[in-house]
């Protein structure tokens, strides 16, 4: 069981349709597992964009797919539009957090025996308008 919560600061004007910035957890042994979660700020005052995804082969009745739901008041109007996500799992309950929002949960998300070990954020852009920052990275078990 764990929690796992990140802020990420989006640069105003940050291009509607740019890549977002993912964030991964991997088993890397065979057979490989992951769970990432792609956020990317809205536009014109929209919410933005949450993709999770999952991919556990050997807990066949396990996130295994990927699915988008919004990320409420982040968008690209501010100077800095900034905001924390937050992924907890206890047992096999995954809850994926934008801010102090539940965004999504999924009772059977991740397997209870997984051993992730290893993490990345990835962010694809590089322009101006492209750009986020992360800070205030926090892991606790729980």
């Amino acid at each position: 069981d764990f929690e796992v919560s990140y802020d990420v600061v989006a640069a105003q004007g940050y291009r509607w349709g740019a890549k977002g910035l993912i964030f991964r957890l991997s088993k890397t042994a065979a057979p490989a597992s992951f769970l990432s979660v792609k956020v990317r700020p809205g536009f014109d005052g929209r919410d933005g964009e949450v993709e999770i995804e999952g991919k556990f082969p050997s807990a066949q009745d396990y996130m295994n797919g990927t699915t988008w739901q919004k990320a409420p008041g982040f968008t690209n109007n501010g100077v800095n539009n900034r905001f924390t996500v937050t992924l907890k799992k206890k047992g096999d309950l995954l809850q994926v957090f934008i801010g102090q929002n539940k965004v999504a949960e999924y009772e059977k998300g991740i397997p209870a025996g997984i051993q992730f070990d290893a993490m990345s954020f990835d962010l694809s852009g590089n322009t101006a308008d492209e750009r986020m920052f992360i800070g205030n990275i926090r892991i606790a078990n729980n």
